[in-house]
């Protein structure tokens, strides 16, 4: 029965009432406009029978000018693809126009809705859409062999666009069991309360006529007549709730559900998908519907598609989130032909950091009927994602605080052993680096280096190495909070305390953890400068004029590198064994094992910015 999947599954839910203030930005009267201007392209294309092409260039040719916004809107219909939002970087107002930038095929055109289309500049971009309509995937070989200097960044916004919502395994609060029951055939389902919504095992709807199917990113719940027993679980009074990452299909709702005890429960306002609910008593009872919307529509991840015999009309909701409101979208559909299929905006704020959550069905026309809907059927989001953002931001709370305990700076304080340099006998410096035999290099109170004689400064211990793992969530925290840019798409911090290295991807302020690399550090008396660098030149190996071989060598600065363990002149036996990564042993550079060390000499780019810490 169902689902398109043009996309990597993003969750649908409905809610309970209108939230969120932010609306797609479109003129109704420039909408009818272009809406006007597609029924009559399409009566002209039957009477005279021309070809889209030369009706869609006659009603611009008739037409005294067309806007960019305007042409791109014609142009996404016609290839059915849903507009997305392009970062605010990019400054392209317009989603219609952002999806054609995606799909190559607005070229070089300037991102401005407002601006007038030239004749040429529409044979251009229609001849694109029009090989894009016929081959998709031959399209896309023409201009991978082309050289566009957007491709690389376009490449990334698309795979970020095809990422979905997914939920950290937090606590939101405690269930209880409800005082109400579900009554089906003359038995009583258990229900279950949390934030003032109903809960019912899932289990139980197979016992109520309901097939689970698994369809990998989400779960689908199908009538059907055999009815497997339900032995429900002993009832609780209270537990721990989480909410399950795999949204679940019932009819044409989709909804989350909680886990509680790793079980799932589902709303039971999403029965409304087939069932009216009343009330009675302590009881709730379901009444068949005679036309349930699955009737109606089939709403898919990418297509709405209309499954009656006639031509309809709707209007409906698309709702994100973007970690911190919920963000509606209103949209109509007009005159959609039987069996035919309209764009799903799945994705419209996917760019901008705004997951898909739900689409709320408001209205449903056809030439004999009308359904309207008083208030969305299903469950409402908005009070459990706001637990979730309260649940998020305690833990935030908590790590911030703790931060300086989780990632402490290794700092080497040594004593001056006798003044020199205006420094005092028995004063505490912090020793930055060293000079193997020759000098240290200290750092004074104004973050000043100076150099001081070798013999001049008493150095500590090797500390031993932190043994506890920060999670990713706390990596990314911590690095984010730093400012720290960098000219390539990575970014290396070397973890002082614990001998870590970690390897990051994204920009400033959104990097995410992609790699963790055991490695060892300079020794107290021969440290690894603290601070910020970037990589600058690679080097295949060093050291055999010296006796040994270091490969896979890429320099931080002066004489400090990252490179693999230490080998011999041939560089086929080890002179140190890989138990040496984990712990402080060498002059300054940053070992890895010869495995890791090669990745890293293949992977990174010469510009990322490093920080030792």
């Amino acid at each position: 029965m169902k689902k398109f999947v043009g996309v990597m599954c993003v969750v649908i839910i409905c809610c309970n009432s209108v939230l969120g203030n932010e609306l797609l930005d479109a003129n109704s009267g420039e909408v009818s406009k272009i809406d006007g201007l597609l029924q009559n392209q399409q009566l002209e294309l039957v009477s005279q029978k021309k070809t889209l092409k030369e009706e869609m260039l006659m009603s611009f040719e008739d037409r005294e000018s067309m806007t960019q916004g305007e042409a791109a809107r014609i142009v996404c219909q016609y290839i059915g693809v849903s507009p997305i939002y392009l970062p605010e970087k990019e400054n392209c107002k317009d989603p219609f126009i952002g999806r054609l930038v995606l799909e190559y095929i607005w070229g070089s055109l300037s991102y401005d809705e407002q601006q007038a289309m030239s004749l040429e500049e529409w044979k251009s971009v229609f001849n694109k859409a029009k090989q894009f309509k016929e081959d998709k995937n031959a399209f896309y070989n023409t201009l991978i062999a082309e050289k566009i200097n957007i491709k690389e960044k376009i490449n990334k916004y698309i795979e970020e666009s095809y990422q979905g919502l997914t939920f950290k395994n937090i606590s939101l609060g405690k269930a209880e069991q409800s005082r109400l029951f579900l009554s089906v055939h003359d038995k009583r389902y258990g229900l279950y309360e949390f934030l003032d919504a109903t809960y019912i095992n899932l289990r139980a709807l197979e016992d109520i006529g309901f097939r689970n199917q698994d369809n990998m990113y989400w779960l689908e719940a199908i009538q059907q007549q055999d009815k497997p027993s339900y032995n429900e679980s002993k009832p609780f009074t209270k537990k721990d709730v989480y909410i399950h990452n795999k949204p679940i299909y019932i009819g044409e709702l989709r909804t989350y559900m909680l886990e509680i005890d790793h079980e799932m429960f589902v709303p039971i306002r999403a029965l409304q998908a087939y069932f009216n609910l009343t009330l009675a008593d302590e009881n709730i009872q379901l009444v068949s519907k005679n036309k349930p919307i699955s009737s109606y529509v089939l709403s898919g991840e990418a297509f709405i598609v209309n499954r009656t015999n006639e031509a309809l009309s709707m209007g409906y909701s698309d709702l994100y989130w973007d970690g911190k409101q919920i963000i509606e979208s209103q949209s109509e559909i007009r005159r959609l032909l039987p069996n035919e299929k309209a764009a799903h905006n799945t994705q419209l704020y996917s760019l901008k950091k705004g997951y898909y959550l739900t689409t709320n069905l408001h209205y449903i026309e056809t030439a004999d009927e009308t359904l309207r809907l008083n208030q969305p059927l299903g469950q409402d989001m908005l009070p459990l994602l706001k637990k979730y953002k309260e649940a998020l931001d305690n833990e935030y709370r908590e790590s911030t605080v703790n931060k300086d305990v989780v990632f402490p700076p290794s700092l080497i304080i040594g004593t001056m052993k006798y003044a020199v340099n205006g420094f005092v006998k028995g004063q505490k410096v912090e020793v930055w680096a060293a000079e193997d035999g020759v000098s240290y290099s200290v750092k004074d109170s104004h973050g000043k280096v100076i150099k001081f004689p070798w013999n001049s400064i008493a150095i500590p211990k090797d500390p031993p190495t932190a043994k506890d793992r920060p999670t990713k969530e706390q990596i990314e925290t911590f690095i984010n909070e730093q400012d720290i840019s960098s000219k390539t798409a990575y970014l290396v911090w070397t973890d002082l305390y614990r001998q870590q290295t970690y390897i990051l991807k994204g920009s400033k302020n959104n990097w995410q953890l992609i790699k963790t690399l055991l490695c060892s550090t300079g020794r107290n008396i021969t440290p690894t400068p603290r601070g910020h660098f970037e990589l600058t030149n690679r080097v295949p190996y060093f050291g055999v004029d010296k006796g040994y071989r270091c490969k896979n060598a890429f320099q931080i600065f002066g004489d400090y590198l990252y490179h693999s363990i230490i080998f011999d002149v041939t560089g086929t036996r080890l002179l140190e064994g890989k138990g040496v990564l984990g712990h402080r042993a060498s002059q300054g550079c940053i070992r890895f094992s010869e495995e890791e060390s090669l990745w890293f000499y293949n992977t990174m780019q010469t510009g990322t910015s490093v920080w030792i810490h």
